[in-house]
């Protein structure tokens, strides 16, 4: 078995409803074929586990496909290698921060992986995506 100890969250945004649609069938079929533990979150966010490293090539590629759509994609590895990262990728771009404990940008991505500041997170660990993931649909 494949170690996956890197959670990811993805997530599509377009106020075209019907490119927004198109893009997520591509995403379900994509992710449910490729991650036996994807989470469905309504029709818009997917979290799944992966080895290694989040998809950034796919989710590159399926951006290119679906340009009227924003993904954005949420990976947390902080507890085995100490880092956590977001991409927002629009039309084959991406923006991205991979970022550990001392970097600037650290808080500000942790608060949107885990809910919470680092200083509370600590106090009382919790699993990141812990409040997106309470509305989830299995596939």
């Amino acid at each position: 078995m494949a170690n996956t100890d890197i959670a990811n969250l993805l997530q599509l945004e377009s106020a075209d409803l019907t490119a927004l649609e198109a893009a997520s069938t591509a995403v379900r079929k994509w992710a449910c074929n490729t991650y036996a533990d994807t989470q469905v979150i309504g029709k818009d966010r997917y979290h799944f586990m992966t080895a290694w490293e989040p998809p950034f090539k796919k989710v590159k590629q399926l951006s290119k496909e679906h340009a009227a759509v924003q993904f954005t994609l949420w990976g947390d590895a902080l507890s085995k290698h100490h880092w956590i990262c977001k991409s927002i990728f629009s039309a084959g771009k991406s923006q991205d921060w991979v970022v550990s404990i001392v970097d600037d940008d650290f808080e500000q991505i942790f608060t949107e992986v885990y809910g919470q500041d680092y200083t509370q997170w600590k106090a009382d660990p919790q699993a990141p995506f812990a409040a997106l993931l309470q509305t989830t649909v299995q596939r």
